[in-house]
């Protein structure tokens, strides 16, 4: 992968919609990182993290840049974190 390419963490529902609830856009060159998914980065308004009880974090290179998923991306596993939360979880991509 090259430094410029882009990086999505992001938390989806564990059960029900697939669209990510919250998500951070960064650089391979910006790795590691430490950072906190909050209400406050929302996808929709009305689909805040703290209205759900667990979320599947995970996270990704794109090979295209795009957030939608492509031939060539690299992937995290997928971490289920019951909330509220202060727990760290570490995403590794490979």
């Amino acid at each position: 992968v090259s430094p410029e390419d882009t990086v999505f963490v992001m938390a989806r529902p564990q059960s029900g919609p697939r669209m990510p609830l919250a998500a951070v856009k960064k650089r391979v060159a910006d790795l590691p990182l430490e950072l906190t998914l909050t209400d406050a980065m929302a996808m929709m308004p009305q689909m805040k993290l703290s209205a759900f009880d667990e979320v599947n974090v995970s996270a990704r290179v794109s090979a295209s840049g795009n957030a939608s998923v492509s031939e060539g991306d690299r992937n995290s596993r997928v971490v289920t974190v019951a909330l509220p939360s202060d727990d760290v979880v570490e995403l590794i991509i490979q």
